[in-house]
């Protein structure tokens, strides 16, 4: 710690890190931020809270536009007093692992962050600044201390400057003016008016386009809808107070044109960067982005564009939904805001980094995912008991499943849940870790240990659905069932014999918490004991009496409703939520919990598993352009593939930090379907690209071979993590990212960056969301560009051409369209300079594979049809050796397997043994149109195997 610097006559106090700085006005209470991407000038930060009724609020300590948009809170803001001059704090650098134990939770894992040795904290700079909160207008202070952190993110692959703020609010006094005590609506660690600046600060030619800013909108639970809104877009709110309630955070108390939860990333069109600015940590708070109509200025010279924002309002608020502040001190001596992060992103790397938001959010909130990152990265955490509570003993993969829901719906019972057993048993090549039973089996809603006349045999045993069980783990598979267990029916026992045990609003009526079943649902006050307790027997009976290994709880948001008097007023909506999901997590164990309609935020660090979108459905779009309008009209998706397909997308950043991405189910059938073709394909090429859990829900008895072999395409779920060889004991990114989804919507480019035994590759799928077949020439983008999303820099750095392996085409043996697109120079454009056409609503699905001029003189491995991976899954050896004219490839499968090889042969080279009883061969000319490559041949080797097998090609050279 050093103070040196600090003098009563200065006005600022700056601290600097390589590139970047923050520097604090002792004057104003703003600060600025500045790094080598972007800079925010004039900050605020503010204490909010809600005013009396008919109480007149003027906030003059805000621009008359913002104090407009702010006109149902009071806004305190920071003062300096410069007698506290000397209780200001900068600590830096130095610390190693005995000494950061010093530091409360929150500032260990700042540090912990900083460097990935482990060792000694490189730049790390933490401001520490006692403050009073006033509002000029009205009496009251509130005494907090300002806390900001300069941080070079040592630990994450590519490292980049991040920048953390939070308040802690100490004390407070003379509020009888207004009210005594105040109601806290939330603490906003950021706050920009009009007199802030936002700057992307990165070189770019000269633009004489008008400027456009886009807004990532992430939504509030599980089910609502992620867009991008453009300048001339507005959030949409859904209109009915139910659906207000199901998808919304429902605080209507500041209206803006834009809105985010969690999360959002503010992108500049042009210059293709990105400042993201979310929280992470969530276990006591909901956090929002709020932002409003955007003024851009721009500053043009004769070697470089810059462009400047300024806005009538940028918040970030952290929420006490409007609890009296002596209630939210009752178990605390402090009251804190959730810890705010800010991200800038080099051009086209937006999404790159809004994963690395989600991972260091998975370390404030120690997700098992991340934790495990960190011990494999570093034994020495293993073995230093100060960071004891970091370490996780087991690791989570995304499962392979069966869901009732989406064939039989509420319809479903015992006898088919038997036929569907039976099919997985019988069925060894399509190797399911779960069978889960969804909705459909109890008497009621809320009534799930009382079990309906459908399964009779589970009905009548003595241990109830321990029938089931006994089969399904008799067959080797993970037992899984579905429940919603904080409301009920009214038709229910549960509501019937404790009327008492729900919510109500201050009217004393009952909280709806939804519409379904042919009635309102009632939610469960979690803050009463006795609620506590029915929950925690429902969960041991499901697991301890029952012998289910997973469970799949859904509408988790009832736990959160707004408006509700619980019968603990000092807890917020979020810890609300966060308690009752704790509940069950701590009865379960090491069992798997999956989280559906849920608040993302305070479900992160509990839930295994969490769905990410809306509902999916046996149809593209409910009533086709009807859908449409309804979603971009009213922030509603009515279950379908597109919206669901759509949501995978743009939350894939938080996959593998967060938990395991539920997408919703795989759905391939041909009866009760309205799917095509394309739709299908194009869902398994999303689903597989995620590498998130798979969930299939047909009648398996129905399916034929050709639906059977298309569902084997996911099988295993793949979910790589690799390390960049530039990336040596850092965390790099390794989900799949859509490359234009800051900048377009829905985004058409999506992929993920492979490094693997066959070496470092793209898979890229380019989507025609369209009603009708497309070139889709304008949205076309360059492999540069492709390359730099993913931050490939060896692929950038060492190669200049590629080629281009067509999956489906070769799938679907497709030989008389092209299977291979090449050379393509890494200027070139696709899809445009492919000359292709892009069915409705499918894709093309391409591994763009690198290679220098030597590459060309062996054979190279294309792809692979056996998985949806094209290889990457499957194929644990490809080698060629030029002396003795040998291809040897080494196989490897979780399952039966079948499918095709395709490798590039030089001209000069043919096979010498077309055929073995192990596999066979055939060989396809090149198209005369693919003039770089007409001279080279496509070998296709056919095989089917069992778990694995080693196969030698003979090659020869051509007489």
């Amino acid at each position: 710690m050093s103070n040196s610097n600090l003098q009563k006559d200065i006005d600022n106090i700056i601290v600097e890190s390589n590139n970047s700085k923050i520097i604090f006005n002792l004057s104003t209470g703003k600060f600025d931020i500045y790094s080598p991407n972007f800079c925010l000038k004039n900050v605020l930060t503010s204490i909010n809270i809600e005013p009396p009724q008919n109480f007149r609020i003027e906030n003059i300590e805000v621009s008359k536009r913002t104090n407009k948009i702010l006109k149902n809170l009071i806004i305190f803001i920071p003062h300096f007093q410069k007698e506290k001059i000397s209780e200001v704090k900068i600590e830096e650098g130095n610390f190693d692992l005995n000494s950061i134990s010093n530091f409360d939770s929150t500032l260990q894992k700042i540090i912990l962050i900083s460097n990935s040795k482990f060792s000694m904290i490189g730049s790390f700079k933490l401001l520490t600044i006692p403050l009073v909160y006033k509002n000029s207008k009205f009496q009251g202070t509130f005494h907090a201390k300002l806390i900001l952190c300069l941080n070079n993110a040592e630990l994450f692959y590519p490292a980049s400057e991040i920048f953390f703020s939070y308040i802690i609010i100490e004390s407070w006094e003379d509020f009888d003016q207004i009210i005594n005590p105040p109601k806290i609506h939330s603490i906003s660690p950021l706050l920009l008016d009009e007199s802030s600046i936002i700057i992307f600060n990165n070189s770019f030619s000269n633009n004489k386009n008008k400027i456009t800013i886009t807004f990532f909108r992430n939504g509030y639970q599980s089910w609502s809808i992620c867009n991008l809104l453009f300048q001339n877009k507005k959030a949409k709110i859904t209109p009915t107070s139910i659906g207000k309630i199901n998808l919304q955070n429902q605080d209507e108390k500041i209206s803006v044109k834009w809105f985010s939860e969690m999360v959002t990333a503010i992108t500049h069109k042009d210059l293709k960067s990105s400042v993201i600015i979310g929280f992470v940590t969530h276990a006591d708070q909901f956090s929002r982005i709020l932002m409003n109509k955007i003024i851009e200025r721009k500053n043009n010279s004769m070697s470089e564009f810059k462009s400047e924002i300024s806005t009538d309002l940028l918040m970030a608020l952290s929420q006490l939904d409007g609890i009296y502040i002596d209630k939210l001190k009752l178990n605390k001596n402090s009251i804190q805001s959730e810890l705010l992060c800010i991200i800038g992103s080099a051009p086209y790397q937006g999404f790159i980094n809004m994963n690395k938001w989600a991972q260091i959010t998975g370390i404030f909130m120690n997700t098992k995912l991340m934790m495990n990152k960190i011990r494999k990265l570093n034994s020495i955490l293993t073995n230093n008991s100060k960071f004891n509570n970091f370490i996780v003993e087991k690791s989570t993969e995304p499962l392979i499943g069966w869901c009732s829901w989406y064939y039989y719906y509420q319809k479903i019972n015992e006898n088919e849940m038997m036929k569907n057993i039976e099919f997985f048993k019988n069925h060894p090549e399509i190797p399911l870790e779960i069978i889960q039973l969804d909705d459909g089996y109890q008497t009621a809603i809320g009534d799930f240990t009382s079990i309906n006349e459908k399964f009779p045999r589970c009905r009548n045993h003595k241990d109830g659905m321990k029938f089931l069980t006994d089969i399904i783990h008799g067959n080797m598979f993970i037992a899984g069932i579905w429940i919603a267990p904080f409301f009920a029916s009214p038709k229910s026992n549960l509501f019937k014999l404790h009327p008492d045990w729900f919510l109500k609003n201050k009217n004393n009526q009952l909280i709806k918490a939804t519409y379904n079943w042919g009635s309102f649902q009632y939610a469960l006050d979690i803050s009463k004991p006795e609620v506590q307790n029915h929950i925690k027997n429902l969960i041991n009976t499901i697991i301890k009496d029952w012998k289910f290994d997973f469970i799949k709880i859904d509408f988790i948001y009832a736990l959160s409703v707004i408006n509700a008097m619980h019968s603990d007023p000092s807890i917020t909506r979020a810890q609300m939520l966060r308690n009752g999901v704790f509940l069950i997590k701590n009865v379960m164990g090491d069992n798997i919990l999956l989280g559906c309609g849920a608040p993302l935020g305070p479900c992160i660090g509990l839930v295994d598993t969490m769905r990410i979108g809306p509902d999916t459905a046996a149809y593209w779009q409910f009533k086709g352009i009807l859908g449409d309008i309804i979603m971009n009209s009213f922030n509603l998706a009515i279950p379908c593939l597109k919206a669901a397909l759509l949501n995978t997308i743009l939350r894939s950043f938080m996959h593998n930090a967060l938990w395991i991405n539920d997408p919703d189910c795989v759905i391939v059938r041909k009866n009760n379907s309205k799917l095509t073709i394309n739709e299908i394909q194009l869902q398994l090429t999303i689903f597989g690209l995620s590498g998130g859990q798979i969930f299939f829900s047909d009648d398996l008895e129905l399916l034929d071979n050709e639906r059977l072999s298309l569902m084997s395409l996911l099988i295993p779920s793949f979910n790589f993590q690799h390390e960049m060889s530039s990336s040596k004991n850092k965390i790099s990114c390794d989900i799949a990212i859509p490359i234009d989804g800051l900048i377009r919507c829905p985004p058409i480019f999506y992929g993920k960056y492979i490094s693997s035994n066959i070496g470092e590759r793209i898979h890229i799928s380019i989507i025609n969301w369209k009603n009708n077949p497309s070139n889709l020439n304008k949205e076309s983008i360059k492999i540069y560009e492709i390359l730099k999303s993913f931050n490939a820099e060896s692929l950038i750095k060492n190669y200049t051409k590629f080629i281009i392996f067509d999956f489906w085409n070769a799938y679907n043996k497709i030989y008389d369209s092209q299977i291979i697109y090449g050379l393509i120079d890494i200027n070139h454009k696709i899809p445009i300079d492919l000359n292709i056409q892009i069915p409705s609503h499918g894709c093309k699905y391409f591994g763009i594979i690198p290679v220098k001029n030597d590459d060309l003189n062996h054979p190279i491995f294309l792809g692979s049809t056996i998985h949806i991976m094209q290889g990457i899954n499957e194929i644990k050896k490809f080698n060629y050796n030029s002396n003795d004219l040998k291809i040897d490839l080494f196989i490897e499968t979780e399952n039966t397997k079948s499918g095709s090889i395709f490798i590039l042969l030089p001209s000069n080279l043919e096979v010498f043994n077309e055929n073995t009883n192990i596999f066979q061969t055939k060989k396809y000319e090149i198209l005369s149109s693919n003039q770089q490559l007409q001279h080279y041949s496509i070998l296709e080797v056919q095989i089917n195997i069992k778990k694995s097998c080693n196969i030698l090609i003979d090659l020869r050279l051509k007489n």
